[in-house]
């Protein structure tokens, strides 16, 4: 009986925490933005990644390159917006870097 009771407290836990990990993976989806262009403005940009509601942006595996910033964009991220460039070769410039 003690078997069963351990199966049953440990099969909850496992339904509870899958419910709330899944739960938590939906709210980081539906965050989730990837730059798949070097572009300054237009679909996959990352300014269309800020713009679209990214609290969490990345770089997709195959970019490389330089994103030409005008400078102004840095005012259109939030406080709970992170831009993950781990594994990426893409930098950000000012057109004055130049």
């Amino acid at each position: 009986m003690t078997s069963r009771r351990a199966f049953l407290r440990n099969a909850l836990v496992a339904m509870a925490s899958a419910g709330f990990l899944g739960a938590q993976l939906e709210l980081f989806d539906n965050g989730l933005r990837t730059v798949t262009s070097l572009a300054n403005q237009g679909p996959g940009t990352l300014r269309e990644a800020i713009e679209t509601g990214g609290t969490w942006i990345r770089f997709a595996r195959d970019l490389s390159g330089t994103i030409k910033w005008d400078g102004n964009e840095w005012r259109l991220l939030g406080p709970d917006v992170t831009i993950d460039g781990r594994g990426s070769h893409v930098t950000l410039r000012a057109p004055s870097a130049d």
